[in-house]
């Protein structure tokens, strides 16, 4: 026990203390990369959800719900399963709750939420229930992504986080 971090932390191993550690160019790194995926495969997702319809007959909300499930979910397991996975080791380890676990954990039971309704076009035609979440998802991911890149940059910027 001759390092700080493990006498401050005990319940985190140092392998995982190195994660939540890691140096601000490439948390910085990671955030540009999350906010990037969030903008080229949520951007048709947001035109699915407003246009959509207009695509085609009685099929198009069959599909509309597909792709965007597809989309979604791609932008939900880039941006918030490492999101949340960090949060949760924070939270069990240091008993300290983010704002990025928060959202993602949200932004996961909204996609859950959706996909779980999306399931139906497989079995009925449809969507089991209304309204599909995954623009909703896809906008809260992109714009949170988007202010903690900004964030950690600036965070960089003044030498401090």
């Amino acid at each position: 026990m001759n390092d700080l971090t493990e006498r401050s932390h005990p319940q985190i191993p140092r392998e995982l203390e190195q994660v939540l550690t890691r140096p601000i160019d490439q948390r910085l790194r990671e955030w540009r990369h999350r906010t990037w995926q969030a903008i080229i495969f949520g951007l048709p997702v947001l035109f699915l959800q407003w246009f959509g319809a207009a695509l085609g007959g009685m099929e198009s909300a069959r599909w509309v719900a597909i792709f965007e499930a597809l989309l979604a979910g791609w932008i939900t397991y880039v941006v918030a399963v490492g999101t949340l996975t960090e949060g949760l080791l924070l939270l069990l380890g240091r008993r300290r709750l983010t704002a990025d676990f928060v959202v993602a954990l949200v932004s996961i039971i909204a996609y859950s939420f959706s996909a779980i309704s999306t399931l139906g076009v497989f079995f009925t035609g449809h969507a089991w229930y209304r309204p599909l979440l995954f623009h909703v998802v896809v906008i809260v991911l992109g714009a949170w992504s988007a202010a903690r890149w900004w964030m950690t940059r600036n965070s960089n910027r003044h030498g401090g986080f």
